[in-house]
């Protein structure tokens, strides 16, 4: 696993940096993109009303300046509505924070995030999140 892999465990849940080998500058990437992200999370209504949840691992890749280059579903929920609906979010977050130059590699910074999908036992939906940052990396 690439140092890369191990570092965006900081996106997903609270980016607090226990990896002392990445900057300030990328732990608050990190933070950013946590945040921005969460800004365009959805739950569809039909996904909602049939009661349907899970975890979508979307892996994307952005430009030095932030643009979406290409997203795709690395690990599917068996619902399709919120399969699709991950990739939105993501396309809708776009462009995203400038990432850091210690991220980039050659083809831009690579990115894979669990997307959750959950409700509360009462029934009230939860919104999508940032999976815990033991499950997310840069891929």
């Amino acid at each position: 696993m690439s140092r890369f892999l191990a570092a965006f465990a900081l996106l997903l849940l609270n980016f607090s940096p226990c990896h002392a080998e990445y900057s300030t500058t990328a732990r608050a990437w990190f933070a950013k993109m946590k945040s921005h992200i969460e800004k365009h999370r959805t739950f569809p209504a039909e996904a909602k009303a049939r009661g349907e949840r899970g975890d979508v691992l979307v892996t994307f890749l952005i430009d030095m300046s932030g643009n979406l280059l290409s997203s795709k579903i690395h690990k599917p929920t068996c619902f399709e509505d919120l399969n699709r609906e991950a990739l939105e979010i993501i396309r809708r977050a776009a462009p995203f924070p400038t990432p850091p130059l210690e991220l980039m590699t050659r083809s831009g910074v690579p990115l894979t995030i669990p997307i959750r999908f959950r409700y509360r036992e009462e029934g009230q939906p939860l919104d999508p999140g940032i999976a815990s940052r033991s499950e997310c990396f840069v891929s």
